[in-house]
């Protein structure tokens, strides 16, 4: 009888590489946030993932030696990865931010870990769905249901469309890190060039039919704020997310969505002056102990 593989525990320098990936995620939400003065939803979304696409060919062309080896044979199973990974979920979740609060956005994105999970079970053969990963990511979510306070879910009713939306762009993420894992003797700067490369050319007939192109009128700060949102943490956090795709596994990558959040209070409360509530630091306890319970290695020296 076969036994189902699970999901094996994460190394330190993958927990670094997450920690640091959903720190550079959780300031998206503060740049789209700002950008959304000066741009509509799918300019934004275009402008983002161009913007992300320069970054990384220009870090590609002068630090990678033939760099597009092995890549001929992928490149339409890679237009179809970039469709999930990020031309649909960043047009939703732009389109979703100007009918909800960027908090609100948020939270709803850290649904990912529970769509992630559960599709990984079915759909990859060594992330299987365990009793104990269950739990941890429920005890996670619980934590940024805190973190973000009841008060984010004011006006749900009125807002249904925006949340439905970002809901969607979460049903992406989770397709696109299962299909993620099928991109084979690919540098993983070169799967999210090409990922972000084809999502430029899946949004840009979007954009000029929704919005079209006319930029006016916009000030310093949302332009500043799209570079971020294209360079920091769209191109160099993809490097990152195909990189711990790669070795940490599906349903792994999904605990970044929950880490998001947290880093996203904190960087407010620093540049931003934002104060830290009870429901902050409360949320910090159940995501750390969702965390440590999706990982196991502490579980395990309990258990010696």
């Amino acid at each position: 009888m076969n036994k189902k593989k699970q999901a094996r525990p994460m190394t330190a320098r993958e927990w670094a590489i997450m920690l640091l990936l959903a720190s550079i995620w959780g300031c998206s939400f503060i740049f789209m946030e700002i950008s959304l003065d000066g741009f509509a939803s799918f300019q934004l979304a275009f402008l983002r993932v161009l913007t992300g696409t320069l970054t990384l060919g220009v870090i590609i062309l002068f630090f990678l030696k033939d760099p597009f080896a092995n890549i001929t044979k992928q490149l339409p199973f890679l237009a179809i990865l970039a469709l999930f990974t990020s031309a649909a979920p960043f047009a939703m979740i732009t389109w979703g931010q100007t009918h909800i609060t960027a908090s609100l956005a948020s939270i709803i994105n850290a649904s990912t870990p529970l769509t992630g999970i559960l599709l990984a079970h079915f759909f990859t053969s060594d992330e299987k769905l365990s009793g104990r990963r269950m739990l941890g990511v429920l005890i996670g979510f619980c934590g940024v249901v805190s973190l973000i306070g009841p008060a984010a879910l004011n006006g749900l009713n009125d807002n249904f469309w925006g949340i439905i939306a970002v809901f969607c762009a979460t049903i992406c993420y989770a397709i696109a890190g299962i299909l993620g894992k099928k991109v084979k003797n690919i540098s993983p700067i070169v799967t999210a060039f090409f990922s972000l490369g084809f999502s430029s050319l899946w949004l840009l007939p979007t954009m000029l039919i929704m919005n079209g192109f006319p930029l006016e009128n916009i000030t310093l700060y949302p332009i500043l704020s799209l570079l971020g949102l294209g360079i920091m943490s769209t191109g160099f956090a993809y490097i990152l997310y195909f990189k711990l795709l790669s070795t940490a596994g599906a349903s792994n990558i999904f605990i970044v969505t929950l880490l998001a959040p947290a880093s996203a209070m904190l960087f407010g409360s620093f540049f931003l002056g934002e104060t830290i509530s009870a429901n902050a630091l409360l949320g910090f306890l159940f995501i750390i102990i969702g965390m440590l319970i999706l990982d196991g290695r502490v579980i395990k020296l309990f258990k010696r």
